[in-house]
């Protein structure tokens, strides 16, 4: 009996004796950096990236860590505590880079909570209003050529951009028009093709609670009834985006080609030939636009052919799409710029008083030149 009795302490002994090795070994794994193994070639500076796909969990995330050179990034230790601090379902995805200065206190709960946070490697697009396609189109290849984008499609490729058209049903391959003016930031292994698809998905939805919109109410404003598609919507927003100087003139703008829409007017406005010039050249013009140009016939002069052009002319606000569906009620047929500075309009119901309007705000402007 008393030989099983030591035999049992010596057991007892032996096992509390591995706890407390192994408690004083975890203990000291939790509060130190994890151990990385790192060859940046050619580089003075020392980091280390890692990709965590979309759908990954967090077993396939230490996974693709332990391979990307953090040595004891262990599995079991890293789920456990994930799990105890119920973050285990919360990793995002997206590529990470760990700086030099973070590699120095890499802790496994700093490299958990990194996850958590999803302190990815951000590149960004940043969309503009009144932007036109050809201006959004360089700047994706830019990105591109600094290998922040991955280059999935070619945009000069029609077939390319048939593909992402009859994936939202647009009217045709065209894409001016249909990306909302917004920030949007990835990472560099996302796809171009996805980072546009997110945009016009982005301007799908806007149209749509646009078009819900309830708040414009029928003594001031009028319902469009002309804009029956979203395409027609998308193209004389985008007219109004690029003939607003000032956002509170923006629907009274919308009255005047509304009201010559309705009485089978031109529309003459410059920046639609401003836009054939643009797109007759690959995305150049000049910068000066001569009565010549406004003479000289494309399939963009408002000036040469009547009603709305064929495409967009540029990526519209939500703003500009509010006003081009709700109108504000006026007879106004006429605007011109007042050159105070503020970009704000002098709105006239007939040609006389438009002439009268022009040329005392052109003598203005001139006389501010001077």
């Amino acid at each position: 009996m008393k030989k099983f009795l030591k035999i049992f302490a010596f057991l007892i002994a032996f096992i509390l004796l591995i706890f407390l090795v192994s408690a004083a070994y975890f203990y000291q794994w939790f509060n130190n950096p994890l151990s990385t193994n790192i060859n940046n070639e050619n580089d003075d500076k020392q980091f280390l990236s890692f990709r965590i796909p979309y759908g990954v969990n967090l077993r396939q995330a230490i996974k693709i860590i332990q391979n990307a050179g953090v040595q004891n990034a262990y599995e079991l230790p890293l789920l456990a505590i994930a799990k105890y601090k119920k973050i285990d379902k919360n990793i995002k995805a997206g590529t990470y880079l760990i700086t030099e200065n973070e590699l120095k206190i890499l802790t496994p709960d700093y490299l958990l909570q990194k996850l958590v946070a999803g302190k990815v490697v951000q590149n960004e697009l940043k969309i503009i209003e009144g932007e036109n396609w050809f201006q959004i189109k360089n700047k994706i290849k830019n990105l591109q050529q600094q290998q922040k984008l991955a280059d999935d499609i070619d945009l000069d490729n029609e077939n390319d951009l048939i593909e992402i058209a009859q994936k939202f049903d647009l009217p045709n391959s065209y894409l001016e028009g249909w990306l909302f003016p917004d920030t949007y930031l990835f990472d560099s292994q996302s796809k171009t093709s996805t980072l546009i698809s997110f945009a016009i998905s982005q301007m799908q939805k806007e149209i749509q609670k646009v078009r819900l919109n309830d708040n414009f109410d029928g003594e001031n404003y009028s319902y469009n009834h002309r804009l029956d598609s979203d395409y027609k919507l998308l193209i004389l927003a985008s007219i109004i985006e690029k003939e607003t100087a000032h956002p509170d003139d923006r629907f009274l703008i919308s009255s005047v080609f509304n009201n010559r829409l309705k009485i089978n007017m031109k529309l003459q406005t410059d920046p639609t030939v401003i836009y054939g010039i643009l797109f007759e050249n690959n995305g150049y013009f000049s910068g000066n636009l001569s009565k010549k140009d406004l003479s000289s016939d494309t399939i963009y002069n408002t000036y040469t052919r009547f009603g709305l052009p064929p495409t967009p002319i540029a990526m519209p606000s939500r703003a500009s799409l509010e006003a081009a569906l709700n109108p504000a009620k006026s007879n106004f047929l006429y605007f011109v710029s007042k050159g105070d500075g503020d970009g704000k309009s002098y709105f006239s119901e007939n040609l006389q008083q438009h002439n009268n309007a022009v040329n005392l705000y052109q003598r203005k402007i001139k006389n501010n030149a001077n």
